[in-house]
């Protein structure tokens, strides 16, 4: 939920509905068991969403950190309750047109699921 007005939900609001929240991000993954995860948002807004604290759901050094880029925030492999792992990207949002335009956004993303791919594929 977020105000009616432009920006995002007060610290407040955030709190009130950050553990339903994680809550049903869990569920979803336990239901739909995807081979791919895109979140688009800040690392510092995803990464409560990857680790609730008490059960990690992914360590966060388990994300590849190294390629500097301004769209791919973090990259790597979410484990899944079945023991699969889902592909995950952690990406900033495309619509600052002044930072990045649309198509580069899609080709890194693209090209990021697809060295993750390689790398599963490569480990398998």
């Amino acid at each position: 939920v977020s105000p009616d007005t432009k920006g995002n939900p007060s610290s407040a609001l955030r709190e009130i509905q950050r553990l339903n929240c994680i809550e049903l991000f869990k569920l979803e993954l336990e239901i739909y068991q995807p081979t791919r995860i895109l979140l688009i948002t800040g690392s510092d807004w995803a990464w409560p969403f990857l680790s609730d604290g008490e059960y990690p759901i992914l360590s966060y050094d388990a994300f590849n950190k190294s390629k500097q880029s301004p769209i791919i925030k973090h990259f790597g492999f979410l484990p899944l309750n079945s023991g699969a792992k889902a592909q995950c990207i952690i990406a900033a949002r495309p619509e600052p047109k002044r930072i990045f335009n649309e198509e580069k956004w899609i080709c890194e993303v693209s090209e990021t699921f697809s060295k993750l791919e390689a790398d599963q594929n490569t480990h398998a």
